[in-house]
């Protein structure tokens, strides 16, 4: 019985091997391309921006947005 013919037939996966990406990457020279920076908030950068005077009020207003979130009902187990 062929796999063709199977009435089940194998599923083929892959996986990435991360580690042997980043030193075939590094090897070809193709590391930021394949690896791009991902960027993060740093949240202490912003305060430090903001005290330096580089972000300013209408900055920080805009970034950190007021919301309401209503409490969580209670389950009962108490």
């Amino acid at each position: 019985m062929s796999y063709r013919s199977s009435a089940i037939a194998p599923t083929l996966r892959l996986a990435v091997d991360y580690a042997a990406a980043v030193a075939i990457c590094e090897q070809r020279g193709c590391f930021e391309r394949a690896f791009p920076p991902v960027p993060t908030l740093d949240e202490n950068a912003l305060h430090t921006l903001y005290q330096e005077g580089t972000l300013t009020d209408t900055d920080m207003s805009a970034i950190y947005v007021r919301f309401e979130q209503l409490p969580r009902p209670e389950s009962g187990n108490a």
